[in-house]
């Protein structure tokens, strides 16, 4: 009886002993979980730091946002056209080579802005993975011109390159405390020194201007403009007639945009075939595709 006792008593313990060393190998993982929740919240705290902090520089630097516009134009515009532009020599002179500037001219209606949207989204895709390469964009407008100014675009600039970083530069941020946590505007001055502040952060920056002759105040941009010339790569768009005065362009690359004829071509056969008027005509007659992309392309004379 007592024997049997002590071997219950014994077996007890060693259930005892068991449980306590299985809770005592249990406290590793206990600790490793306890670290990581504690991990993850201070990384989930920094992140929603980072976000307040991109929103409010964003409502201090600037109340344009182009990227709606980009979207809108990158859909509008039909598939393959303008691609000749960027298999163009001197398109390649300027986003390879040593050449820092391309101004690229036409009448109104001739696709500048389509074109723009073309080449950002050329050099989005090929510099997709490379994080010391960034491609920032202004698209001008007379509609806009009571919000556009100086100020305002360097300010969109800065906010599409603070996008490109995974941290907020610091001087950026002591810029924001020193007006006043964004309470007080940017002049053009500070603005530009932001700009160049957070462009070093690259080995290259390509910046494109759409419509520069829409641009409200021109003048003032373009003097802003002047001392990036050998820092970034510009594209620029416009109209002939309001790049003349400017001697500060005198050695940059320049392209005459029109309407190429393989994108007339393309879009009449597009607009044909989704109509299905045009669709029976054109299985009835072989011949009236060509004849009428030909008419198109004598009536559009490079527009």
């Amino acid at each position: 009886m007592l024997a049997k006792s002590a071997a219950g008593i014994k077996a007890l313990q060693i259930e005892k002993a068991d449980l306590i060393s299985g809770r005592l190998d249990c406290l590793p993982t206990i600790a490793t979980d306890t670290r990581t929740a504690r991990e993850l919240i201070e990384s989930l705290e920094a992140s929603t730091d980072d976000s307040l902090q991109r929103h409010d520089l964003s409502t201090w630097l600037t109340h344009l946002d182009y990227s709606d516009r980009h979207r809108q134009i990158s859909q509008s515009r039909l598939n393959d056209t303008g691609q000749w532009l960027l298999y163009d020599p001197t398109f390649l002179d300027w986003a390879h080579g040593s050449n820092q500037v391309l101004i690229c001219t036409g009448v109104p209606g001739v696709g500048k802005t389509v074109t723009t949207s073309a080449v950002i989204n050329s050099l989005l895709k090929e510099f997709k993975e490379d994080a010391t390469v960034a491609v920032v964009y202004v698209y001008c407008s007379e509609q806009l011109k009571d919000k556009e100014s100086t100020v305002e675009f360097l300010g969109s600039l800065i906010l599409q390159l603070l996008a490109h970083l995974d941290t907020i530069p610091k001087d950026l941020q002591e810029s924001f405390e020193d007006h006043s946590r964004g309470r007080a505007p940017l002049n053009q001055e500070d603005a530009s020194a932001l700009l160049g502040l957070v462009a070093s952060k690259f080995a290259q920056v390509y910046i494109a201007f759409d419509a520069l002759d829409e641009c409200f105040s021109r003048d003032d941009f373009i003097d802003v403009l002047e001392p990036l010339i050998p820092l970034y790569k510009l594209w620029i768009t416009s109209r002939p007639f309001a790049m003349k005065d400017y001697s500060m362009f005198d050695g940059a690359l320049h392209l005459s945009l029109s309407a190429a004829d393989t994108d007339i071509i393309y879009y009449v056969k597009t607009r044909a075939a989704k109509s299905p008027k045009l669709r029976r005509y054109l299985e009835k007659d072989a011949t009236l595709l060509p004849k009428m992309q030909a008419n198109v392309l004598r009536k559009a004379n490079g527009v």
